[in-house]
């Protein structure tokens, strides 16, 4: 599909919609289920660690689908594939919704992190492709919202349904959106045949990419449940690093590889992975900390707890495009620093959470605390992108949001143990100061996850971002 095709049949602000909506539907399913689990154990009279895996297997089950969908789009048409892909959204939402056991249900939840894994990275690059370069950051940014209001409003949204309604209502609402969708991605979504490259299968690489990434992240989810010393653990981590081992033996050898590899000989694309994977552990490590603050040491409610969230999640959603705009401006580098700084400050001040700190205040620090996603985020990653040939994008999206789902898992498992750890061994008075303890010091680990990202953003490219290697028919990484 040449340039003038492209533009007389691609209705770009439609397919950002389309996008935006799609990524945000998968990322609240992501979410909005963690909160109802007690509900859900109760009405289906299963254990707690039973109910844990309605959480687990869907990040698993992103973990594992990550890796090959550059492998998808590169077979199949983006159309056919997005369309596809919602049409799985729809069924597993709906077998989840009216599903009456736990396997049911639980089929049903791999099923959606299944079509979220592949959603997120076919939203990354279509808008890579369908917009030039001086305003792919905005747009992507706009991606930024989809995050925002599918990690912010999620605990709230589940709140108030939980309280009114039966659990299963969390997953029926999103059945006629998922529906309209469809119908839009029907009329509207278009064909990008760049991507397309006649590739072959190969089945030893997609076992062992499966294999070893979704061991890795199973093995740390297990962390906070089991700990370091259970099987479970233990010989996750062991299948996975063997498993990734080999993978990436395997593909650095192969003409047409699974996954490029080659493409971390780029330095920028190299160190924007790096910071979006180092920024993941600590943006997701105030979700996890803050709850258990929030819940066991002042006892308020799961409503409560997410209305606390909420002004974190209007900063995202507000910001997400115009941190895109101030990337099309000044590109990466300062808008990652003032970021990275803000992260490490508003940290650092949650170590001085105690039993009587002001809710406002946690709101507000924790607001400040999501500008890292504005800032740092979505413009790191879009400079990465920019770095790479029009049939490279899906590949540098795959890789970036693999290597996150995998930063996610490992920084929950050592953030957990932090803070469990520095809970039984601070010299604390009560349970209440032990488990203050440990939130203070876990919070100091992501102070510091977030300085080790600060040094490397300033070797970052301070170019003027509306010039690429593509620009310049240069082709990194080949």
């Amino acid at each position: 599909m040449n340039n003038q095709e492209s533009e007389q049949n691609i209705r770009p602000v439609i397919v950002s919609i389309i996008l935006v909506v799609a990524a945000t539907i998968g990322l609240m399913n992501q979410t909005l289920l963690n909160i109802a689990l007690p509900y859900i154990t109760l009405d289906l009279g299963i254990t707690p660690n039973m109910a844990q895996w309605l959480t687990t297997g869907f990040v698993l089950a992103i973990g594992v689908t990550t890796p090959i969908v550059a492998f998808l789009i590169a077979r199949f048409s983006t159309r056919k594939l997005f369309i596809t892909t919602m049409i799985i959204l729809l069924a597993g939402t709906t077998l989840a919704s009216f599903s009456s056991g736990f396997i049911v249900l639980m089929a049903g939840r791999l099923m959606q992190g299944i079509s979220v894994g592949i959603i997120m990275i076919i939203a990354q690059t279509v808008i890579a492709v369908i917009f030039p370069v001086k305003k792919r950051g905005m747009v992507l940014g706009m991606i930024g919202i989809a995050t925002g209001l599918g990690v912010g409003l999620a605990p709230v949204i589940a709140g108030w349904i939980l309280s009114n309604f039966q659990w299963s209502i969390l997953l029926i609402i999103f059945i006629p959106i998922i529906l309209l969708v469809i119908i839009a991605a029907i009329k509207y979504f278009p064909n990008l045949e760049e991507l397309q490259r006649t590739s072959k299968i190969d089945i030893l690489s997609i076992v062992l990419s499966s294999l070893g990434f979704g061991a890795i992240v199973y093995g740390f989810s297990m962390v906070g449940a089991s700990g370091w010393n259970s099987n479970e653990v233990i010989f996750g981590l062991i299948i996975g690093v063997i498993s990734i081992g080999l993978f990436v033996r395997k593909q650095l050898v192969m003409t047409i590889p699974l996954l490029d590899l080659r493409l971390f000989k780029n330095i920028t694309f190299t160190l924007s992975t790096v910071i979006c994977m180092v920024v993941m552990i600590a943006m997701l490590g105030a979700q996890l900390l803050l709850p258990f603050y929030l819940i066991d040491v002042r006892g308020f409610t799961s409503l409560a707890s997410g209305i606390v969230f909420l002004p974190g999640a209007i900063v995202m959603a507000i910001m997400a495009p115009i941190g895109g705009r101030l990337f099309d401006r000044y590109g990466a580098r300062w808008l990652a620093v003032i970021g990275l700084t803000t992260l490490i400050v508003t940290s650092l001040m949650f170590t001085n959470l105690s039993i009587t700190t002001s809710l406002i205040w946690i709101a507000i620090v924790y607001a400040m605390m999501m500008l890292i996603n504005s800032l740092v985020l979505m413009p790191v990653l879009t400079a990465g992108l920019n770095q790479l040939s029009t049939e490279k994008i899906a590949q540098g999206t795959s890789i970036n949001n693999t290597l996150r789902q995998v930063a996610a898992a490992v920084g929950s498992g050592i953030l957990i143990t932090i803070m469990t750890g520095s809970t039984k061994s601070g010299e604390a008075s009560s349970s209440i100061d032990g488990m203050l303890h440990g939130l203070h010091m876990a919070f100091i680990a992501v102070a510091g996850i977030g300085a080790i990202a600060l040094v490397l953003s300033f070797f970052l490219k301070s170019a003027n971002p509306k010039k690429d290697l593509r620009e310049e028919n240069i082709s990194p990484g080949e």
